[in-house]
């Protein structure tokens, strides 16, 4: 598929090139046509549009480790209302809310910044995976799929990051 038209997909459709095309800059540039406009989308009468956060598939997958972990953590012991669950539930926002946060940003340095950070609350939430399988509030099985979703989604960034390295600066 052509990277010019991944983004005509509707929300939800997971695309192998998710950031091999995309636009850290949302340069505006070329809006009104005439030049080369990598970013361009022909979809009906939209002629032209940016590639959003919520268009990246690494964010997209976040998003759903997020909702697991909410769901996850509601059956959690109350005990751990302010521990566990509220440490494992920040973790989990903090990825998404990273990604989202570094491609609003206007400079490459500053999204590779985020991607870091979302990096590090990524790890952060397998170890509290791993600590919740410790202590028997999840079943091994369930660790394993956690973290299999959480290793996806930090090659993901590891992808995106070397993307975002790669522009022009």
């Amino acid at each position: 598929m052509p990277s010019a038209f991944v983004a005509c997909l509707p929300f939800g459709v997971r695309t192998p090139d998710a950031f091999d095309w995309y636009d850290w800059r949302g340069n505006d540039d070329d809006v009104d046509g005439g030049g080369d406009n990598r970013f361009a989308t022909p979809c009906g009468a939209e002629q032209m549009q940016k590639r959003r956060y919520r268009d990246l598939e690494v964010w997209q997958r976040s998003m759903d480790l997020a909702v697991i972990t909410y769901q996850r953590t509601a059956n959690y012991p109350a005990s751990e209302r302010y521990g566990m669950i509220s440490q494992s539930r920040r973790a989990a926002v903090s990825v998404v809310c990273n990604i989202a946060e570094g491609q609003g940003r206007a400079k490459p340095g500053e999204f590779l910044n985020q991607l870091s950070a979302a990096r590090g609350s990524l790890q952060e939430l397998e170890t509290l995976f791993i600590l919740a399988y410790r202590l028997e509030y999840i079943s091994q099985e369930e660790m394993q799929t956690l973290l299999e979703r959480a290793d996806r989604i930090s090659r993901m960034l590891t992808g995106l990051r070397r993307s975002v390295e790669k522009r022009p600066r």
